[in-house]
């Protein structure tokens, strides 16, 4: 199906936030801050870390293999996915074919966000499935998918089913549509988004004194710098 689509013809389109920075900014909004502006602060995840990534990722690679014939937009597009992967998103669901994407790219209010899968189907309607190597439902899978749905709400019309992949821990999968829960998470990125996008276009980096947040949900990879700092 790729092979339909002429890459050169797609139109760029820019954005200021991703669903990491967006995730990193309701942590922290110095925490997104730092991250834009000087990205050279960070302490390097440690080794631990690290293997957790890797094993989310294999996780995540296995349930891909469930989708034989599914088109991975990252490596049809390389480096090109941030300039014209919503482009190449809308061109595909443009030809109206069932079909699988791996990474798909949805752009609303200067935030692109990428799906492990998305599900297209004949009649217009999408699914759309976020793996997450864990066994339970957690407060930063929420965080992580709510801003998913917000932007693909918003972006495209059609999403009929938004599922949670969870280790059964079997070997197997666990799959949960969250779309209900999530319908209730919307409203707050109405205010979010903007005020993100306005924290990173700030003068100074915003005056957050150091608290629970710098471990919640996750330890915040500018620890060292903010108490150097204080």
């Amino acid at each position: 199906m790729s092979s339909n689509i002429h890459l050169r013809s797609l139109m760029p389109e820019f954005f200021k936030l991703s669903k990491t920075t967006v995730i990193k900014g309701m942590q922290c909004e110095r925490y997104l801050y730092l991250l834009k502006h000087k990205p050279k602060e960070k302490t390097p995840h440690d080794a631990l870390t690290l293997q957790k990534f890797a094993s989310g990722k294999s996780f995540e690679a296995t349930f891909k293999e469930t989708f034989p014939g599914g088109l991975a937009v990252d490596h049809i597009l390389g480096k090109d996915i941030y300039a014209i992967g919503s482009s190449f998103t809308k061109a595909v669901f443009e030809q109206k074919q069932a079909a699988t994407l791996f990474e798909a790219c949805f752009l609303y209010r200067q935030t692109l966000i990428m799906t492990d899968v998305c599900r297209l189907h004949e009649d217009g309607s999408f699914d759309v499935y976020e793996v997450k190597n864990g066994t339970a439902v957690k407060e930063a899978f929420i965080r992580d998918m709510a801003i998913q749905y917000y932007v693909i709400k918003n972006a495209r019309p059609g999403l009929a089913h938004f599922y949670l992949v969870l280790n059964d821990g079997e070997d197997g999968f666990l799959i949960k549509d969250m779309a209900e829960e999530l319908e209730t998470e919307l409203s707050r990125f109405e205010e979010l988004i903007p005020r993100l996008l306005a924290s990173l276009i700030q003068a100074e980096e915003p005056a957050v004194a150091m608290g629970e947040q710098c471990h919640r949900p996750y330890d915040c990879e500018y620890i060292a710098y903010c108490t150097k700092k204080k």
